[in-house]
């Protein structure tokens, strides 16, 4: 059996940067489930905890960064109440790493999709490698879920409604640059100084209380609320389109639209509160 302390080190460096470093035992990629989330949550809350680390980096001992939720883990889930706990679970954690004061940083060294890559959004920064293979994205849709640790909230709040909706809706995955244009992380830096990179920005705000875009005071959604004209637009248009595309057969589309819609007309924890209903062939068990 795995032990969560096999799965993520965890070291502190004199200058006050704790460095967080996901490496799954046995497996080929980096993962999301039971045993590496605990894991996760223990190293950071060490991170958060101890006056002596000053700033967090995240970042993998794999060739890739995290490949995303683990399905089998999704699968084992008895009931919908279940899984909406074990979601709620990761939203709390996710938010206590944004909000805990210290800046905390990603260096991405290889493909984060899905789970993985909505713990980097819960980073204040994001820093990519310049290899083109990597893919960036939440394709969770392409799977008929719905993005399970905030994305919906995060995303359409750091680039705008109409431009995260297509990457929600078609689980559109971005190679560096495109992300990097895309808005979805800061820089791209030449592959195997992702994690200097990191530091240096890390280093250069110790001491400062720093804040997610959407945790600042005045904060406005980029390109209109939901109810503005251009959000209404929006929706109109991206309703007609994904039933044009579905036809009705794939609720998950849908869910995503909802969740967006509702949740960004209240506060960010309110957001993540906001749910669905679960398929029950989403959580049979295995």
């Amino acid at each position: 059996m795995t032990m969560t302390a096999d799965i993520i080190s965890y070291s502190l460096a004199a200058d006050g940067i704790a460095t967080l470093i996901f490496d799954y035992p046995e497996r080929s990629m980096n993962v999301l489930n039971r045993a590496s989330l605990d894991a996760f949550y223990m190293a950071f809350r060490r991170a958060i905890d101890d006056p002596a680390a000053k700033a967090i980096l995240i970042t993998s001992g794999k060739d890739d960064f995290i490949a995303g939720a683990d399905l089998d883990m999704v699968l084992a889930f008895k009931d919908a109440a279940e899984l909406k706990s074990s979601t709620l679970e990761l939203h709390r954690h996710l938010r206590a790493l944004e909000t805990c004061g210290k800046p905390v940083a990603a260096a991405i060294n290889g493909t984060a999709l899905g789970g993985g890559f909505e713990i980097c959004l819960a980073c204040h920064y994001r820093v990519a490698s310049d290899r083109p293979r990597i893919q960036i994205g939440l394709p969770e849709v392409t799977l008929g879920l719905l993005p399970g640790g905030g994305g919906t909230q995060r995303l359409p709040r750091l680039i705008g409604i109409r431009a995260a909706l297509p990457l929600l809706l078609e689980g559109k995955k971005l190679a560096p640059q495109a992300a990097l244009k895309a808005g979805l992380i800061h820089a791209v830096v030449t592959s195997g100084t992702e994690r200097e990179a990191a530091h240096a920005w890390l280093l250069a705000r110790i001491g400062q209380v720093t804040q997610q875009p959407w945790d600042v005071k005045g904060y406005k959604l980029p390109g209109g609320a939901v109810q503005s004209p251009a959000g209404f637009e929006t929706f109109y248009a991206g309703n007609a389109m994904t039933l044009a595309k579905t036809a009705g057969n794939y609720p998950a589309p849908h869910y995503i639209l909802s969740c967006v819609y509702e949740g960004l007309q209240t506060d960010f924890d309110t957001g993540c509160r906001i749910r669905q209903p679960v398929s029950k062939s989403v959580c049979r068990p295995s």
